[in-house]
């Protein structure tokens, strides 16, 4: 049993204290030293001793631990040893800590204890939070790196690539490396998949608009499903990164790229608070927020074709799209659907042959089912409809002007109209009366409204 921790050492002579360390990083392990009769010891393991420190556990001769503050990830320890030592831990999990009370407590009263066995390593010791601002120094702090990293911010220097040494990271949960051009080679995207446990990632300014689309899109498929907050902002994207698996997604900063369409399948990020498509070059949205629960802030700033002002709002349009379905011609580049789009679709038009697909086919066809990365917008047969929230052909695209009044302080459009897109599969199209062209704008809140 081994908590990791921050300790303080303090030896007495008597009652006087005599010489107290720095504080040191450090684990604390309950270690048995044999079975027949039971015995026990505690060992403090910090840089530079990790066996030094041992101290027997006896009934005769108890510590005193004082628990005041437990659920801080504080304890204190004062041995019975020649001389004393109080030992001060902070800075460990308050559970484990609990743990190793208790264990120490059943101990003390000729209870038997299963201790795991640990081995303390001298990778153990090595920093929770790495800032590299000089390039120089790059190499060496990334030495230190070890399981026990959690932060990495890495300044602005120059670095084109992202690098096989975060992988040891196993427990990073920040990684900052904004400023850095990684996109401009198209080497080890990978990386960013085996980090299983990160939780926030800046990427503002990498230059990823220089990725091909391909690897771009194998890239964000694979990012680690804890991410709570991506900033992608100051990119040169041209395309909406598929991050639709993303179930713990909160924050979103897409802002100051090239977007021109903003996938409807965005509503599958059901945790999704804010999101920011601030300074692009969108036309218009799907109608998809209001099945967001969780949607707080929507940030439109600086997409001139998509927010028009009163006296230029025009009746909402309805533009189908070609499909043999409907006695048409495919809408798809050459005039064909691919036998990948018509097995999907109907995949996709049944949720028990889609539970079972999971199971059953390739990876790889699976890949390409849900593969909503696309240059050409609305070219790709499946989509989200925004009335069944099914992936379906996306059959019929009525555009509608929405008036922002009670969302006012959540997007930043005042008093002017949006336009948003309903993009509707066949069915729903055929259940929802067609809209008379001429027919006054639909002034609603986007958050309230239905089909």
């Amino acid at each position: 049993m081994g908590v990791p921790c921050e300790v303080m050492f303090t030896r007495y002579k008597g009652n006087n204290p005599q010489n107290t360390t720095k504080p040191k990083k450090g684990i604390v392990l309950l270690q048995r030293l044999r079975q027949t009769p039971p015995q026990y010891q505690i060992t403090i393991a910090v840089p530079g001793d990790k066996t030094g420190n041992k101290f027997e556990l006896s009934s005769q001769k108890p510590p005193n631990i004082i628990d005041r503050f437990v659920n801080q990830g504080k304890i204190t320890i004062t041995f019975q040893s020649t001389p004393a030592v109080m030992v001060s831990i902070s800075k460990a999990s308050p559970e484990a800590l609990l743990q190793l009370i208790d264990s120490i407590k059943k101990v003390l009263k000729g209870e038997h204890v299963d201790v795991e066995k640990t081995k303390v390593k001298t990778s153990d010791f090595k920093p929770a939070s790495i800032t590299i601002t000089r390039q120089q120094d790059y190499r060496n702090q990334m030495n230190a790196c070890s399981h026990f990293l959690k932060t990495l911010k890495i300044e602005p220097i120059d670095l084109r690539r992202p690098d096989r040494k975060w992988i040891v990271c196993a427990n990073l949960t920040q990684l900052t490396i904004s400023g850095n051009p990684i996109g401009s080679r198209n080497t080890d995207l990978d990386v960013f998949s085996k980090l299983k446990n990160l939780q926030v990632l800046e990427l503002k300014n990498c230059a990823l608009g220089n990725i091909p689309i391909p690897s771009l899109c194998d890239m964000f498929k694979t990012m680690p499903i804890t991410l709570t907050s991506i900033d992608l902002s100051e990119n040169q994207l041209k395309v909406f990164p598929p991050l639709f698996h993303l179930s713990q997604l909160r924050s979103l900063n897409i802002s100051f790229n090239n977007l021109k369409y903003l996938p409807s399948r965005v509503g599958a990020l059901q945790n999704l608070i804010n999101i920011d498509l601030s300074q692009n070059q969108m036309t218009s949205l799907p109608y998809i927020f209001p099945k967001i629960p969780t949607i707080q802030k929507v940030g439109l700033n600086a997409n001139d074709e998509l927010v028009r002002l009163r006296e230029e709002v025009e009746a909402p349009k309805t533009r189908k799209l070609p499909t043999k379905l409907d006695g048409h011609d495919y809408t798809h580049h050459g005039g064909v659907d691919s036998l990948m789009s018509i097995a999907a679709n109907v995949i996709h038009r049944n949720e028990n042959i889609m539970r079972a697909s999971r199971e059953i086919l390739p990876l790889s066809i699976r890949f390409q089912m849900d593969d909503f990365l696309y240059e050409a917008p609305r070219v790709s047969s499946l989509e989200m409809c925004t009335n069944c929230l099914r992936l379906r052909h996306i059959r019929v695209v009525r555009s509608q002007v929405v008036q922002s009044r009670q969302i006012a302080n959540t997007i930043d459009v005042i008093d002017r109209f949006v336009t948003f897109d309903n993009l509707l599969c066949i069915d729903c199209y055929r259940r929802i009366p067609a809209v008379t062209v001429g027919t006054v704008p639909i002034q609603e809140d986007f958050f309230k409204f239905s089909l």
